[in-house]
């Protein structure tokens, strides 16, 4: 085991617009430094992929040399043990792996598909799709599945594929991070080797407390897309003869949408984006929180905030979704898609609050067994220390 604080230096390109994964980025690097190691982050935004014209940014998010250079000069100061990467598409490209980190341990984290999957969500005309998984992606080029662009697509497509004939994901880190055991197996198919994946759920900390005062109105926490299922809950909503009321937290691309169906209607809020501190806040008062995910989702972090706040959930019956609430111990699963059947649920959720309490005490015994901080930094450190001695083995 290790023995020792480690100098750990975290990379990662952060998104124009933040989510769970920026959320757990910070999380992890508080941890650890809590815990007597030395950090430092390495981080690009997206935003300058904007700035550019559109063959500078396909170039840059298959090799871009400065980041690889920008790194190269951070690594040889700060001399890391471990670099863990989190994310580096587009801006900050796959070549910073080519840093000259051949003296420390390299983890990456698979916060999405990305690997398998240029979309990264597995998700193709609202169902799970695995056409590109363990195969040249030329589906996703062929049906736009990257924001919708063939071009955009190809980019994406060109980038996974070069750095698979390089060798970067096989040769050039020691240890892969999936969240769940069927994310390993979907990366496992696609590729990556068994011996360097291991699996490491991310955690809420700090520990946000319980309240069992809840309120009437229903939650919704998320971006307003086609993949969280936010037709879906739509749909569900106005197929109730009285719905209860229904507060809905996020923004996106169908926001238009959700503008009018909530002018329709007087029980509908509309909360724009919280901070994390709000959403947690809403989550402590909320009946229960609505999940309508149509995607795999990796690992949703909102579901786990849920589960450490004792808020019922309501989700899809989707493989991960699934794991995360003990196989339906600790949350009420619909199938995906199914409208009917999510009105159903939220309306059973009016009337029985025996079951609902149940199912958030469940949830909250899975969070302190699985999903603190504690539990992730020891799964954290044994990843580490398993990634540095097959590294020193096939040095």
């Amino acid at each position: 085991m290790i023995d020792g604080a480690l100098r750990v230096l975290i990379v990662h390109n952060r998104y124009v617009v933040p989510g769970g994964e920026e959320v757990v980025v910070a999380a992890e690097a508080a941890l650890l430094e809590r815990n007597g190691h030395t950090v430092s982050c390495f981080e690009s935004s997206n935003e300058a992929i904007f700035e550019m014209s559109a063959v500078r940014a396909a170039s840059h998010a298959v090799w871009n040399r400065n980041s690889r250079a920008e790194l190269a000069q951070l690594k040889a100061r700060f001399k890391p043990d471990v670099v863990h990467f989190h994310n580096t598409f587009p801006a900050m490209s796959p070549s910073v792996y080519y840093a000259g980190l051949e003296a420390s341990t390299v983890v990456q984290t698979l916060h999405n598909f990305r690997l398998v999957c240029p979309a990264g969500t597995l998700l193709r005309a609202g169902k799970p799709c695995e056409l590109c998984v363990g195969r040249v992606a030329w589906p996703a080029v062929r049906y736009g599945c990257y924001r919708g662009s063939r071009s955009a697509s190809l980019v994406a497509a060109a980038m996974v594929q070069t750095h698979r004939a390089l060798g970067t994901w096989t040769r050039r880190v020691h240890a892969y991070i999936a969240l769940t055991q069927f994310s390993r197996e979907i990366f496992l198919r696609g590729g990556l080797p068994a011996e360097k994946l291991y699996i490491q759920p991310n955690f809420v900390a700090p520990d946000p407390g319980v309240s069992t005062a809840r309120a009437a109105h229903f939650l919704y926490v998320g971006r307003f897309e086609e993949g969280k299922g936010t037709r879906v809950l739509l749909d569900a909503w106005r197929s109730m003869t009285n719905p209860p009321p229904l507060r809905m937290v996020g923004s996106g691309p169908l926001e238009p949408e959700v503008v009018h169906f909530a002018e329709e209607r007087a029980g509908v809020q509309l909360l724009g984006r919280l901070s994390r501190e709000r959403v947690l806040e809403e989550l402590k008062q909320a009946r229960a929180l609505v999940a309508p995910s149509l995607w795999y989702e990796n690992f949703p972090l909102t579901i786990c905030e849920a589960m450490a706040t004792g808020c019922p959930v309501i989700a899809s019956d989707l493989p991960n979704v699934r794991a995360l609430l003990g196989e339906g111990r600790a949350g009420v699963l619909v199938p995906a898609r199914d409208a009917q059947l999510l009105k159903q649920a939220v309306e059973h959720a009016v009337v029985d609050g025996d079951a609902l309490r149940q199912v958030a005490r469940s949830a909250r015994t899975l969070y302190e067994t699985h999903y603190t901080a504690d539990a992730n930094y020891r799964m954290l450190l044994a990843i580490y220390d398993s990634a540095r001695r097959a590294r020193k083995v096939n040095a």
